[in-house]
C-alpha cells in the first residue's frame, strides 16, 4: 500500500520523512504451524522479543485468515496456516539520496529528473548519481521510478516501468516504458544481448557505451587490442555479504558466467594519473565494467567496492572463488568471508549516530558524506536495433568529472 510523504532537502540531501508503511504477503511454507512470534524473531532478525510483542499489542502485525483481521491478543497463541496473510504495518526509514543539483546549490529542492527523450511508449532520462532506479530494499520514495511518478501532474507517468539495470551509483541513461506492452518488446531486445553457452553473441540489437575515469595510464595498445579497443573477458561473479557463505559462496560457481568489455582509452591527465575511458560491456552482469576494470589494473577512482582504496579482502575472495582449483567451501574462504562480514560490519558501525528512532527503535546513522553516493562512471549512449531500418539512439553530456 503506497502511502503520502513528504520529502525535503538538507545539506545537498534529499530525505524523505519517516512514515508508515503498510505490507501484506502470504505466509511462507517454513512458516505453517509456528507462532507470529517465533517466525518473526527467525525471519527479521533486526528486532527483538520485546519489540515484536509491543507491536502486536498496538495491533501493527496483523494476520488475514478467510478475509478476516485477528490481531492484538488473538494472537498470542495462533498458529499460522496455509493461505494466511501476514500484515505489518511498518515506520519506514529510507536512505537519503544526492539532491539533483547538490553542486550547484545544496537545498534547491524544484530539479526534475533531466529527460532526454519522449514519445508515447517511452520516457528516456539521465539518472542521476545514487538513486535506484526502483523501489528495492529500504528504498521506495527515494528511486527514480517513485521521483518520476511525484513529479508527474498530468497521469502520463503512472505506468511507466524501466526496461533495464543500472547501478544505484552509476548516473546516466535509462529507458523506461509507459505501457507493458512496449516494456515486454524493448526488455526483450536488451536482453537478447547476453551470451549464452553454445556462441559468443546472441544478437546485436543493443550497444552500450559508459564513460569512466580510472586510476592509472589506460593503454592504448596490448595484446588484447582489437579495433582500437582492449577487451577483457574475464568471467563475472561478485559478492554479496548480505546473502551470507552458503548462498554468496557455496553456490557461485553456478552463477560465475562468461562476461566481455571493450575499453578504449579518451583521454589521460599525467599529473593526476587518472584517464578517462569509453566502455562497452558486450553482456550484462552485476558490476561488470567496475569489475572488469579493477582485474585490469585500472580501478575507477572513488569505487566503494573495487576502486584503489576497496577491500583487500573482497578482492582477494573474489579471486580466489574463480579458481577451479580451490574448493569454495575450503577453510582459507570461509575465513575470508568471516573477515568480510566483519569489515562489512564494522564499516556500518561507523555510520551509526549512536541514537534510535523513538517510534521503531530504528539505528538512525549519520548523513553520509556527497562524495560517497556517486561513482564515476556514467552511462553515455544507448543504441537499439529495432529492425533492420529503424534505430533508437540515445545519448547524453559527457559527465563533469570527465573533464580532467
Amino acid at each position: 500500500m503506497k502511502t503520502s510523504v513528504e520529502h525535503f532537502v538538507h545539506n545537498g540531501l534529499r530525505k524523505i520523512k519517516p512514515y508508515y508503511h503498510t505490507s501484506t504477503t502470504f505466509v511462507k511454507g517454513r512458516w505453517l504451524n509456528r507462532s507470529i512470534l517465533d517466525v518473526l524473531i527467525e525471519e527479521f532478525k533486526s528486532r527483538n522479543k520485546d519489540f515484536y510483542l509491543k507491536e502486536i499489542i498496538n495491533e501493527r502485525i496483523i494476520v488475514i485468515r478467510n478475509n478476516l483481521e485477528i490481531k492484538g491478543s488473538q494472537l498470542e497463541n495462533l498458529k499460522l496456516q496455509n493461505k494466511d496473510q501476514l500484515k505489518l504495518i511498518i515506520h519506514k526509514h529510507e536512505p537519503s539520496i544526492l539532491n539533483f543539483n547538490f553542486k550547484n546549490n545544496y537545498d534547491n529542492d524544484n530539479d526534475k529528473i533531466p529527460i532526454i527523450f519522449e514519445n508515447k511508449d517511452l520516457l528516456v532520462v539521465n539518472k542521476p548519481s545514487s538513486i535506484p532506479i526502483h523501489p528495492t530494499g529500504k528504498y521506495f520514495n527515494n528511486t527514480l521510478v517513485e521521483i518520476i511518478k511525484s513529479q508527474d501532474i498530468d497521469g502520463r507517468y503512472n505506468k511507466i516501468s524501466p526496461c533495464h539495470r543500472l547501478d544505484r551509483l552509476t548516473s546516466g541513461i535509462v529507458i523506461l516504458a509507459k505501457n507493458s506492452k512496449y516494456s515486454s518488446f524493448i526488455q526483450k531486445l536488451i536482453q537478447s544481448k547476453n551470451i549464452d553457452n553454445d556462441k559468443d553473441f546472441v544478437s546485436n540489437s543493443t550497444s552500450k557505451y559508459y564513460i569512466a575515469r580510472i586510476s592509472g595510464k589506460f593503454p592504448q595498445f596490448s595484446s588484447n587490442f582489437n579495433n582500437g579497443t582492449i577487451v577483457c573477458n574475464e568471467p563475472i561473479g561478485n559478492i554479496d555479504v548480505k546473502l551470507g557463505f552458503n548462498s554468496a559462496i557455496l553456490n557461485k560457481n553456478s552463477s560465475i558466467k562468461p562476461a566481455i568489455t571493450e575499453f578504449q582509452l579518451l583521454k589521460y591527465n599525467s599529473k593526476l594519473n587518472e584517464s578517462i575511458v569509453m566502455c562497452k560491456p558486450l553482456t550484462g552482469r552485476t558490476h561488470q565494467i567496475r569489475i572488469h576494470l579493477k582485474y585490469l589494473g585500472f580501478p575507477i577512482v572513488n569505487d566503494p567496492l573495487y576502486g584503489p582504496n576497496s577491500s583487500k579482502i573482497r578482492y582477494e575472495l573474489m579471486m580466489m572463488i574463480k579458481d577451479p582449483k580451490i574448493a569454495n567451501d575450503s577453510q582459507i574462504v570461509k575465513d575470508l568471508f568471516k573477515s568480510l562480514e566483519l569489515e562489512n560490519r564494522l564499516n556500518l558501525e561507523k555510520k551509526n549516530s549512536n541514537s534510535k528512532c523513538k517510534i521503531c527503535e530504528e539505528i538512525e546513522f549519520n548523513d553520509p558524506n556527497l562524495k560517497d553516493l556517486l561513482i564515476y562512471l556514467h552511462a553515455q549512449k544507448y543504441e537499439i536495433k529495432i529492425n533492420n531500418n529503424e534505430f533508437l539512439k540515445f545519448e547524453t553530456e559527457m559527465p563533469e568529472w570527465s573533464n580532467i
